[in-house]
């Protein structure tokens, strides 16, 4: 099967995280129900693929789900069993093709990330697992490897490396494949959000992290009211129910990491107790301009804009929307339009473009399961049209 047609005119599609699976004829893959954004479009899998007849695999099987991808080589890596992984290869000059991968029952799959080899020779699927650093342990770390043939052979390999955060207990929310590196985001909290960072084909690989900037200061209060730390750190404990990494998004468009917070409505400065989206351009922390940055363990930031949901309501864009004045999850950024964000409440997705000040591209139901925060993480801003190979670091 031929790469992905580009779904012209729009350019890029919405992926839902949960592929479809069917009886197909003559691929093991296709992206099905392609629809214009806000609209939703799927993957679909065949069934024998993902789940062959008769099989352990098949009696132990989940609901598929996308854990990690490699968007620019169009490599997608899912999980169909508590320890089994396939890695949907969607841009093969001749046909799609489905990969086993079987991992090791240590190895939390948060920490699985999936790459295209340099040259465009096949891919690889590598985790990172470390050890707490506590008193009388050494401070252990290692990436694991996983080849395409591994689930038939067992072929894997695992190299030794430093942990940058020793102490640090790791909340995953994604794994990005870019510029020939693994990056590994944790947005589980204020104080520790920041990218884990390697060249996995290197041959003694070196972990990097750089936190991601908070737009407040990093001191802490406690005046004794029990929400000014949650405020302070742009987060209140009981304003709208979404939990703070619900509110953060890191996502590569264009080339470069773009950072999206939402700022709390009882954050200082807020206008009519609205939330504030605020995005951040980061800097390629290995560029030149970056190293002063990376060596404090920070980011470097580009550029920074922001926008008060006040207005975003008061427009009749939003009007037309029939939504409630209330507070979104944050799901994506438009892969091509960094100032556009979407974002999911009541069931339904809608993007807004921070420079205009407008909804864009009206409003839809997603029909995704489940509560607004869990459908939000469901979701891959994708552009099949630019998925190529090789994929080398630049």
């Amino acid at each position: 099967m031929a790469s992905p047609p580009s779904p012209e005119p729009w350019k890029w599609i919405i992926l839902s995280k949960v592929p479809r699976t069917a009886n197909l004829q003559r691929n093991d893959i296709s992206v099905s129900h392609v629809s214009p954004p806000p609209r939703l479009s799927y993957l679909t899998v065949s069934s024998t693929r993902i789940f062959p007849a008769g099989t352990q695999t098949q009696a132990a099987a989940t609901n598929p789900r996308v854990l990690a991808a490699d968007l620019s080589a169009g490599l997608f890596l899912i999980a169909t069993n508590p320890r089994i992984f396939r890695v949907l290869d969607t841009a093969s000059p001749t046909r799609t093709r489905v990969y086993g991968v079987l991992v090791d029952f240590y190895l939390d799959p948060a920490s699985l990330g999936v790459i295209s080899e340099p040259a465009g020779r096949g891919f690889r699927v590598v985790g990172f697992r470390y050890q707490l650093d506590q008193p009388g342990s050494r401070n252990q770390a290692w990436l694991r490897y996983y080849l395409p043939e591994s689930l038939r052979t067992g072929r894997q390999a695992t190299k030794a490396v430093n942990n940058p955060m020793p102490r640090h207990t790791w909340a995953f929310s994604n794994v990005i494949a870019h510029d020939g590196r693994l990056w590994w985001v944790d947005t589980g909290s204020a104080s520790t959000a920041g990218l884990l960072f390697c060249d996995p084909f290197a041959d003694s690989p070196r972990m990097y992290f750089v936190h991601l900037p908070d737009h407040v200061s990093d001191r802490e209060y406690d005046d004794g009211d029990s929400g000014t730390f949650y405020r302070h750190q742009g987060f209140c404990s009981d304003c709208s129910g979404i939990p703070p990494a619900a509110r953060r998004r890191v996502q590569v468009v264009d080339g470069k990491f773009r950072w999206v917070q939402m700022l709390c409505g009882h954050m200082e400065g807020s206008r009519e107790g609205a939330p504030t989206v605020l995005e951040l351009t980061i800097n390629d922390p290995m560029a030149a301009e970056s190293r002063a940055a990376r060596s404090r363990g920070r980011c470097s930031i580009a550029d920074r804009h922001s926008l008060s949901f006040a207005d975003i309501w008061a427009s009749d864009s939003y009007k037309e929307t029939r939504l409630p004045r209330k507070e979104p999850a944050v799901a994506f950024i438009h892969p091509h339009n960094p100032f556009v964000v979407y974002f999911v409440l009541n069931g339904h997705l809608f993007g807004v473009d921070m420079l205009r000040k407008e909804v864009e591209a009206g409003c839809q139901p997603h029909g995704m399961p489940g509560p607004d925060v869990s459908a939000a993480s469901s979701l891959i801003a994708w552009s099949p049209g630019r998925t190529r190979r090789p994929h080398q670091p630049s």
